[in-house]
């Protein structure tokens, strides 16, 4: 007969406990890394564990959750031109001050159409 171990958090669900944490430290840690993301914002990892006895005492159910909140996205500022042309309303992003203008051929992915679509 196969010798029972004291359950800890290191067995708990054949090991899914600390697997899921694994999981989740992964996440936080590319998280810190990405340079897009809010450097001084506090990361945080949550284990829970829910245990639910039944009637008699004799055992419970047991149950395993685990999830992190990140740092979100930086926020890009940036500013557009608002206006019209002969085909309704317009807006051009304004381009950083080593480009050179915000009319350069291949800008037309930068204006963006606000006519109503229908």
């Amino acid at each position: 007969m196969e010798e029972q171990k004291k359950l800890s958090l290191i067995n708990l669900g054949g090991g899914a406990a600390v697997e899921l944490f694994d999981i989740e430290l992964r996440r936080v840690i590319l998280n810190v890394l990405d340079p897009n993301t809010q450097l001084k914002m506090t990361r945080e990892i949550n284990l829970k564990i829910q245990l639910k006895p039944d009637d008699d005492r004799e055992s419970v159910d047991i149950l395993v959750t685990c999830s992190a909140k990140n740092a979100p996205p930086k926020t890009f500022p940036t500013k557009a031109y608002i206006g019209k042309d002969n085909s309704g309303p317009i807006a051009v992003e304004v381009k950083r001050p080593r480009q050179t203008s915000i009319f350069d051929k291949g800008d037309n992915d930068k204006i963006i159409d606000l006519k109503e679509r229908g």
